[in-house]
């Protein structure tokens, strides 16, 4: 593998370039897109990503949250020795809006330029998400379930345990009980797509919140995601796919502006080429933004690091199929468990 030119970089250069940055956006405090802007694109993609996006509990026409700084909290929990996922929605205090302005822009949003080619490969799935995963059933899903008719209303209302959390029975295989033998949903085939809970429509997609945007990604835990994002042939690359009408964005603060403006100089500094590289990008994108709410950009640097170290540990450099199985394991038993996050941020 390739030196990392910023694996061992001290905390002074972090705050100095965070510090520099500050000073930078602050000659143009009504500037939302700090450094990113550059690798924005205007092509036509926008009305195929839109397409191509499932309805959840974060509904770009319909029951939006009402406040940028909400994002998702996601607890795994164990059962039978697998790791489980719960999506909770709560809201989360930024650490960089205390001189935020209101704004007369729409809140938009932006994902990585492969976002828009992700489609769930079902039955050919090796690791089925509807398999060692709990799912739960968010209100507004669960009361449509109650009045489904027919047989499948009434096999959802028999499968649905409503403690602690309203969440489907598995069975004794681990299996959701709307898992075929041919591996797809029962649910799906019956119903829709449109008949999906929030956790299955949204999987595996995450998203970050800042003041005047949401950046939406996609997560490695699936097999198909990993795939997408690795075999990438081009740099990471933000793409603009929607604007949010029904409420003003905010902007955002000069502290805000220059952790962006930091993770993307890291993104622009990324030392691999091919699927190292892209893997690297992942891990910037996912985890830096997070620094938004805790503060930790100098532990999520170095996480960076480590997640990127543990995931290419005895890689050849060479197989992109052993490295896709690499990163989904780690994700999968990292990304998704806060407890096992926390312990890789608190690594000296």
């Amino acid at each position: 593998m390739e030196t990392d030119v910023y694996s061992s970089l001290p905390s002074t250069s972090i705050k100095t370039f965070m510090v520099a940055s500050r000073i930078a956006v602050q000659d143009d405090p009504l500037s939302t897109d700090g450094t990113a802007s550059e690798a924005m694109s205007t092509d036509g993609t926008a009305s195929e990503a839109i397409a191509g996006m499932r309805r959840g509990c974060y509904n770009f026409n319909a029951g939006r949250h009402k406040h940028p700084e909400r994002a998702a909290c996601e607890n795994a929990r164990p059962r039978n020795g697998k790791m489980k996922r719960r999506v909770l929605w709560q809201p989360k205090q930024m650490l960089y809006r205390e001189d935020c302005r209101r704004s007369m822009c729409a809140m938009k949003v932006f994902v990585p330029d492969y976002y828009p080619g992700f489609r769930c490969i079902a039955g050919a799935c090796r690791h089925s998400c509807c398999a060692g995963w709990e799912i739960d059933v968010d209100p507004v899903m669960l009361k449509r379930y109650r009045n489904m008719d027919g047989p499948l209303g009434a096999k959802l209302r028999r499968c649905i345990d409503p403690d602690p959390e309203p969440h489907f029975l598995f069975s004794d295989q681990e299996r959701c009980p709307f898992l075929t033998d041919q591996n797809l949903c029962e649910i799906i085939l019956q119903a829709g797509e449109d008949a999906l809970c929030q956790v299955c429509a949204d999987h595996p997609r995450f998203r970050n919140y800042w003041s005047d945007r949401v950046e939406m990604g996609l997560g490695m835990a699936c097999e198909e995601a990993a795939r997408l994002i690795l075999t990438s042939s081009h740099p990471f690359h933000l793409i603009p796919v929607s604007e949010e009408t029904e409420e003003q964005s905010e902007v955002p603060s000069a502290e805000e502006l220059s952790l962006r403006n930091y993770r993307d100089h890291l993104l622009a500094s990324v030392p691999e080429t091919g699927p190292a590289a892209r893997l690297r990008e992942y891990l910037i994108y996912r985890h830096l933004a997070d620094a938004l709410y805790d503060g930790r950009v100098e532990e999520r640097t170095r996480l960076v690091d480590r997640a990127f170290e543990r995931i290419t540990a005895g890689w050849d450099g060479q197989s992109v199929s052993d490295l896709i199985e690499k990163a989904r394991v780690f994700s999968n038993e990292v990304e998704y468990d806060d407890e096992k996050l926390e312990q890789l941020l608190n690594e000296p």
